[in-house]
């Protein structure tokens, strides 16, 4: 099963994982504390070259996992900085937005998927710099903890391919529920755009649609509702498969 947790949180897990030879991705250490041990753990990051950030006491309490917050968390399996064909190799959920239209929309859904586990997100969308800069930062700069590519879907999907992943689509002309597919391996999952969804070549492409049903009246949920939806399914079939 793919580890539950990016995070390790507080001194003494951070401190076992580099005592066992575990890779961090990244270490966030609150930057104006006087605990002796958070400060010998920065002078150890900063003499041995490990990936250091200084966070501000508020940013450790909005990403701590514990109360009262930890002074320094670490990032373990998912590396940021990771190139494409790596990030494809490796376990874990990926993501392709298809045609995704608006900042806001990719801003939202990186956020969630990063916080529900997911290895990567590919963004095939015609923004301008000045677009991708704004969908990160209403991600609240998720990018700083997960790769994220803009790339091109079919070069996406070929890709997933080669590394045996199966590819899932999310759209309203779904044959199947989300909790009659295996999201627990290592799928890329396709969302569209908010107007014409996925193209038809890429539903193509797909092994399985995934359908969301929908009892109301309207026939499909925003495309942030989707992700959050099938994101937490894979959440419920992970806890499940764990049980």
């Amino acid at each position: 099963m793919v580890n539950s947790s990016h995070q390790l949180t507080g001194v003494a897990a951070i401190e076992s994982a580099l005592k066992q030879g575990q890779a961090l991705q990244l270490i966030l250490i609150q930057k104006d504390t006087s605990d002796p041990a958070v400060l010998r753990l920065r002078e150890r990051a900063e003499k041995e070259g490990l990936p250091l950030r200084l966070a501000s006491a508020n940013d450790l309490r909005r990403m701590s996992r514990v109360s009262p917050p930890a002074p320094a968390l670490a990032l373990v399996g998912r590396n940021p900085n990771a190139d494409a064909e790596d990030v494809l190799a490796e376990p874990g959920l990926l993501w392709l937005l298809a045609g995704v239209q608006y900042p806001s929309n990719v801003g939202f859904i990186l956020r969630t998927v990063e916080v529900t586990g997911a290895q990567g997100v590919f963004v095939d969308a015609p923004f301008s710099r000045r677009d991708r800069i704004r969908s990160l930062r209403i991600s609240i700069r998720a990018d700083r903890f997960l790769p994220i590519f803009w790339q091109n879907s079919a070069q996406v999907i070929e890709a997933a391919r080669r590394h045996a992943r199966p590819i899932y689509a999310v759209e309203t002309t779904g044959a199947v529920a989300p909790w009659e597919v295996d999201l627990s391996g290592r799928p890329l999952l396709i969302v569209g755009g908010e107007r014409d969804g996925i193209p038809t070549e890429i539903l193509t492409a797909c092994d399985a649609t995934i359908r969301i049903p929908p009892p109301g009246f309207i026939p499909s949920l925003n495309v942030q509702a989707s992700v959050s939806a099938i994101a937490c399914e894979r959440l419920r079939q992970l806890a499940e498969s764990s049980a």
